[in-house]
C-alpha cells in the first residue's frame, strides 16, 4: 500500500490503531511505560503456555458428523434424544481408547506446524524480530476464494 491511502483514511486506521493498542497491546504512558492491556498476553498466546488448537476445526467436525447421525435437515425432538444417545456411546469408546493411550487420528501437515511454531518461538531472542514474525508466517496458510 501507498502512503497515499494512509494519507487518506489516516483517521480511520488511528481509530483501528487506538483500539488494537487499548485492547491487546497496552497504551504507552507519559513515562514511557506499557499499560496492561484489557486482555492480558498470555491469555491471547496459545503456544506460550498451552498447547491449544488454533481452529474450531473440530467443533466444526463434529457438527458435521452429528448431523449426519441424524439425516434430516428438521428432527423431532425424539430423533434428536436418539442421536445423542448413539454419540454419548461413541464418546464413551473414544474415551476408553485415549485411556489406553491411543491418540486421534491427525494428518501429517496439522502435526508438524505447531512443533516448528515451537521451535520459532524457542529461539525468539536469538533471532531479529522480522525474521521471527516471517517464520510465523511462513507456517499459516491463507485460503483465498474468488
Amino acid at each position: 500500500m501507498d502512503s497515499q491511502f494512509f494519507t487518506e483514511n489516516e483517521e480511520l486506521l488511528l481509530h483501528i490503531i487506538n483500539y488494537f493498542e487499548d485492547t491487546w497491546i497496552g497504551r504507552v504512558d507519559r513515562r514511557m511505560r506499557r499499560r496492561s492491556a484489557i486482555y492480558p498476553k498470555n491469555i491471547l498466546n496459545l503456544y506460550s503456555t498451552q498447547n491449544l488448537p488454533r481452529t474450531n476445526n473440530a467443533v466444526e467436525g463434529w457438527h458435521n458428523s452429528f448431523s449426519s447421525l441424524l439425516n434430516v435437515l428438521c428432527p423431532n425432538i425424539w430423533k434428536v434424544i436418539e442421536a445423542l444417545k448413539k454419540e454419548n456411546d461413541f464418546n464413551k469408546v473414544k474415551i476408553e481408547q485415549y485411556i489406553a493411550g491411543h491418540l486421534p487420528p491427525q494428518k501429517k501437515i496439522y502435526k508438524d506446524i505447531p512443533k516448528r511454531i515451537q521451535t520459532i518461538i524457542s529461539e525468539y531472542g536469538n533471532r531479529p524480530v522480522l525474521d521471527y514474525v516471517q517464520g510465523i508466517v511462513h507456517n499459516f496458510q491463507l485460503q483465498l476464494k474468488i
